[in-house]
């Protein structure tokens, strides 16, 4: 509860704390934060149950072509080190990675992404080839390509996370890596075995994508060469 009688000298701004009190509600699901400003008469209610699984569905609700209609999302641990995931893809052509390290917005990344990025881009590709989208003599889709529309969360609690740069906005600790790494592939695995129409979906759309970008760098290639001989 902010009271204006607190402290006349504090100047905040209320859509940075609204935005901040969101998130954290997103992040942990089933958590109600009540705000409200006694000087305004502003009051917000913050509740999510299905915590970054919500997440994912509010940043990606101004998308188009949405699927899977409802997030992959994903809850376990090993060790201290809890893993939380969820994604949805969309027909947009940047990808949106959020990372988190006990509820701390990791701007920069780290360890935790690089064994998100790591797993899904193992495994997309042995389903793909698996499946036969990806045909014997293709080379395997990339990171970059398999990733193109996503909208996802990645969030870990761990005790006492290094922190890297000047900002602190990376995560160092090298034990995360690995431990997301193999707790979502076990899940997105088994997702993908449930759900094999998904799978096909998002293989064809970095599909498409490599082709795009393989067809961008001819185009680009044909024009800085006509440019030479002209």
């Amino acid at each position: 509860i902010w009271n204006k009688r607190s402290n006349d000298s504090i100047q905040f701004d209320e859509n940075v704390l609204l935005r901040r009190l969101r998130e954290t509600a997103y992040l942990n699901g089933g958590l109600k934060i009540v705000y409200k400003n006694e000087h305004t008469g502003t009051k917000e209610e913050f509740y999510f149950e299905g915590g970054i699984a919500d997440y994912v569905s509010y940043l990606a609700s101004s998308r188009t072509g949405i699927f899977p209609s409802k997030p992959f999302f994903f809850d376990n641990k090993s060790g201290k080190v809890n893993v939380q995931v969820a994604f949805q893809y969309s027909e947009d052509d940047d990808e949106a990675i959020y990372t988190y390290a006990n509820n701390i917005y990791t701007s920069d990344g780290g360890t935790h992404l690089s064994g998100f990025k790591t797993s899904i881009t193992r495994i997309v590709n042995q389903f793909a080839r698996s499946t036969s989208v990806l045909k014997e003599k293709e080379p395997n889709l990339s990171g970059e390509d398999i990733r193109e529309g996503i909208v996802a969360i990645v969030s870990v609690r761990l005790p006492q996370p290094q922190f890297e740069g000047q900002t602190k906005g990376k995560l160092g600790s090298q034990e995360v890596e690995g431990v997301v790494n193999r707790l979502f592939s076990e899940a997105i695995t088994e997702y993908f075995e449930k759900n094999p129409s998904i799978l096909k979906m998002i293989a064809e759309r970095a599909l498409r994508a490599a082709r795009a970008r393989a067809a961008a760098k001819k185009a680009s290639e044909s024009i800085k060469r006509q440019g030479f001989l002209g």
